[in-house]
């Protein structure tokens, strides 16, 4: 019997516990057990034909948030391809409405509910027996019987996690040593964060400190690059998290370790230890969420605030430690005002990085039972993002019709694969990389490879690498891939004439809030500011919409996108737009306004005598006539 188990991770440079796990604690079974790790980068077919060829008759599917989507593609096509073979998934994206999951994809025979080593281990165990599915009576398995009725089964956990084998041998961290390798030294979490899943289980279960110092002496012999441990509160025991940290500090060694810690359970013991610990050894990420008390009871999240920004400042104050803090928008309370003082609070903690995240609704979560209390509306669809709450409106709002269009079944979309087939051409990379032909011929597939390091190439942008990856490519080969993602950018989210402002028209809700923050402001009397958060999909409709200078090109043939519309010149890392008012002194009506992009000042198709200056009273005319021609939001 072959067993295939398949991550499908977030990125290339991640790595997948989950499946390392299964697979190190199913080697006693008589069985072949392979694993297959792809990315969400690959395309669907892609991933298939890599199954395929593996012919499995057991196929295991990790499920997360970030590939549940692509999960539920692939099901009834791998059905298609291997009619015969079982197919179990596991994951926090299926542990939840497991029976409604099962019924939406028949094709699913088990789900692995909860942690999985040891239901995983005996589910494999029953099927090598040849038992069927009615004698199959495991904990944590949910099943499907002859009669297609579900027994959905309870989630488990594992009590004893030095049961647990580890998950990583000398083939497989040869492969991994640069990429981030996860590890855990505890599961469960002490706090109840309604938004969060850690919570969903009870108590904190810890592996013992000689098993975590040989583990973690296993990954410095090997060089890896990072380890990053996936301890929900690292720090929530002393006496498990101190000795650790005591232990890294002492090594000789490049691998960094990353931690997520609370900043109220550091002591002036722990701080000594950290004082002297090594420059790059270790980094933290501190969820802080917001500093609104009556939003943090409602989360159920303490943060003694005074104890937490004394304590970050003494670490940022040691310079050897590199620390990471998050926000996030959408929790109940949480309007723009009380958002901006939570984002004032934590900038002004000048750590090395601060990360604005949305709030999801993840199955399982508490924050669903407050869904009517707060008037939440969020994604159907991973990752359950909220779109709006009473308190906050979501402003980039994509309507229906251009989600249909944008989708893989949309009218661009063939065009676009022609397009991404003529611009991919791998051969001269692969004879680079590769001695034998007849090896890439077996076993690579060159234009995944290509496309894959090129998204390496792109990621290692994030870190500080001591190699450029972008150095395999030759220039025409860097241009042509990134004409495919401009390709995208330009026909998804920008202003390609093929979607006769579509994706513009998402970005109306955001420049009607504008203007009417701006007129808000300006009527006040008083010195004011507004802001606001996206991603690249929110901010190329915007800058389209506002068009801004060199932002709304339309160009019909793709050979030429590339000459009238560049993505990176609009949403590089950390791109912004400015819009900028001034007041003449004295004067109540005598406004201007200037338009920045990324820091550069940048022209509007408005008329003025000041430039790069403009009437706001003549912006807003142009805009308000722009919007009128636009659909209502639905």
């Amino acid at each position: 019997m072959k067993v295939l188990l398949t991550a499908i991770n977030a990125k290339y440079i991640h790595s997948s516990l989950a499946i390392r796990y299964i697979y190190k604690n199913c080697q006693d079974l008589s069985c072949d057990i392979e694993m297959l790790e792809v990315s969400i980068n690959n395309h669907l077919i892609d991933i298939a034909n890599q199954i395929f060829d593996a012919r499995p008759d057991i196929l295991g599917i990790s499920c997360y948030i970030w590939n549940i989507e692509l999960v539920k593609q692939l099901l009834p096509l791998v059905h298609r391809l291997l009619p015969n073979c079982k197919i179990i998934c596991g994951g926090p994206e299926v542990s939840y409405a497991t029976k409604e999951f099962m019924q939406d994809f028949p094709m699913v025979d088990f789900v692995v509910r909860g942690e999985g080593e040891k239901a995983f281990h005996d589910l494999l165990q029953a099927l090598l027996d040849e038992k069927n599915n009615e004698e199959i009576k495991i904990a944590g398995i949910a099943k499907r019987n002859s009669d297609n009725t579900i027994d959905e089964n309870i989630a488990v956990t594992v009590s004893d996690l030095d049961e647990i084998i580890f998950p990583y041998d000398d083939n497989d961290i040869e492969n991994l040593k640069d990429k981030i390798i996860y590890y855990e030294s505890s599961r469960g979490c002490p706090y109840s964060c309604k938004y969060c899943l850690s919570c969903a289980t009870k108590g904190v279960r810890y592996r013992s400190l000689d098993k975590v110092f040989a583990e973690l002496s296993y990954f410095i012999k090997h060089n890896v690059r990072q380890v990053k441990f996936v301890d929900r509160t690292f720090n929530a025991d002393k006496k498990h998290y101190l000795p650790i940290l005591e232990f890294i500090a002492k090594q000789d060694c490049r691998t960094n370790f990353h931690f997520e810690i609370v900043a109220h359970h550091i002591d002036d013991e722990i701080k000594a230890v950290l004082k002297k610990m090594p420059k790059g050894r270790v980094q933290f990420e501190i969820g802080i969420q917001s500093t609104n008390l009556k939003t943090l009871g409602q989360i159920s999240r303490a943060n003694p605030w005074e104890e937490m920004t004394n304590n970050i400042k003494s670490i940022m104050a040691y310079g050897n430690i590199h620390l990471h803090v998050d926000l996030i928008i959408g929790l109940p309370y949480e309007d723009i005002t009380s958002f901006a003082k939570s984002f004032n609070d934590v900038y002004l903690l000048q750590a090395d990085m601060l990360q604005v995240g949305f709030l999801k609704l993840l199955k399982g979560a508490a924050m669903n039972d407050l869904i009517q209390e707060h008037d939440y509306v969020y994604m159907p669809q991973a990752p359950y993002q909220v779109i709006s709450n009473k308190y906050m409106d979501y402003l980039n709002f994509h309507t229906q019709e251009a989600m249909k269009f944008t989708s893989r079944k949309g009218p661009w979309y063939e065009e676009f694969r022609k397009f991404e087939e003529e611009h991919v051409r791998p051969e001269r990379l692969m004879n680079t990389l590769f001695n034998s032909k007849e090896y890439i011929r077996k076993n690579v597939n060159p234009e995944e490879l290509m496309r894959g390091l090129y998204w390496v190439a792109s990621d290692m942008q994030n870190v500080e690498p001591e190699v450029c990856f972008y150095d395999i490519f030759e220039k025409q080969e860097l241009f042509d891939i990134w004409q495919i993602h401009n390709y995208k950018n330009y026909v998804c989210d920008g202003p390609s004439p093929m979607t006769n402002g579509l994706m513009l028209a998402n970005a109306k809700s955001l420049v009607e809030n504008i203007m009417d923050s701006a007129d808000a402001a300006i009527a006040s009397g008083t010195n004011s500011a507004t802001f606001r958060f996206g991603h690249d999909g929110n901010v190329i409709p915007l800058v389209g919409l506002l068009r801004l200078e060199n932002c709304y090109n339309e160009e019909s043939d793709p050979a030429k996108f590339y000459q009238a519309w560049c993505n990176f010149k609009m949403v590089p890392m950390a791109a912004n737009v400015q819009i900028v008012f001034f007041r003449k002194k004295g004067s109540a009506d005598d406004i201007i306004v200037k338009f920045m992009l990324n820091e550069k000042e940048v022209s509007i198709p408005v008329k003025t005598d000041i430039a790069p200056f403009y009437h706001w009273k003549d912006v807003r005319a142009f805009y308000k006539d722009l919007l009128s021609q636009l659909p209502d939001r639905p």
